[in-house]
């Protein structure tokens, strides 16, 4: 299987990235696919490639609940993605196919987010829903999360461009109270560069003060752990021949929108 790895370090425009998911997902028997166990469900979402389905009962995320799934702010962040980065909007419908759409339980900063997605279960993804900029955030992370799980690298380890060993442990960008496997730290810094594009094409996008301020936050937040997570890696992963294709593409990906971040604050 010839695969272009450098393809899939970003989200490509003419959609080649999306081909090249699809093709290595044939070969992928790691991945275990989501299968609803609702019937009737309407893919509303993503030029109706994704449907929302309720939490499920072996599900517990603590301090959350279902939300609505015609959550207004679904159609909110999903229009934001269409504004802001088309690519990415259209990328998304390809990689996830099922939202679970949730929300805190009780008082919660603005912002605050959660969301999750899982090996077992692809093509799912869990967000809560309570604002459209952090539920945009958290639909391009989880998606990202996806394409890595697509590529083999898991969590905790990988069947292939990673080969650093599960046991060795290494900082995370974003897990500050203990080591991660170095997947789990690409990972976070894959998801969370994705975010902070988004953030930045969103920065350039609203119209008021008010929003500006509240995407600033958001980039203020995510920049220098990205700084730290970009510096780790350099340091310390081991690739063999494809992943070093894909992780050198995934640098200077990551170091343009570290620049652009960078630009944005200084404003």
């Amino acid at each position: 299987m010839s695969i272009d790895w450098k393809i899939l370090a970003k989200p490509q425009a003419d959609g080649s990235d999306n081909k090249l998911f699809r093709q290595l997902l044939r070969n992928n028997r790691r991945i275990r696919y989501y299968r609803p166990v609702h019937h009737g469900l309407v893919k509303r979402y993503f030029n109706q490639c994704v449907a929302c389905v309720p939490v499920g009962p072996s599900v517990d995320f603590d301090g959350l609940v279902s939300a609505r799934r015609n959550h207004s702010n679904i159609a909110k962040a999903e229009k934001l993605l269409r504004r802001c980065w088309p690519d990415v909007h259209q990328q998304f419908g390809h990689i996830v196919h099922y939202l679970c759409p949730m929300q805190h339980r009780g008082q919660h900063q603005l912002l605050q987010s959660c969301s999750g997605c899982f090996e077992a279960n692809y093509g799912l993804v869990y967000a809560t829903v309570e604002h459209p900029f952090s539920l945009a955030e958290a639909l391009v992370h989880e998606m990202a999360h996806h394409k890595l799980f697509a590529m083999g690298i898991g969590i905790e380890s990988a069947e292939a461009l990673v080969l650093n060993r599960p046991d060795r442990l290494y900082n995370s960008p974003v897990i500050l109270d203990r080591k991660r496997p170095m997947t789990a730290v690409i990972h976070a810094q894959y998801s969370f560069i994705h975010i902070l594009q988004l953030d930045v094409m969103l920065y350039e996008q609203v119209n008021t003060a008010q929003e500006r301020r509240l995407v600033q936050n958001l980039i203020d937040y995510t920049l220098p752990k990205m700084k730290v997570g970009l510096e780790e890696i350099k340091q310390h992963v081991k690739t063999d021949h494809a992943g070093k294709q894909f992780i050198n593409a995934f640098y200077r990906w990551a170091e343009d929108v570290i620049e652009q971040a960078e630009h944005t604050t200084q404003q």
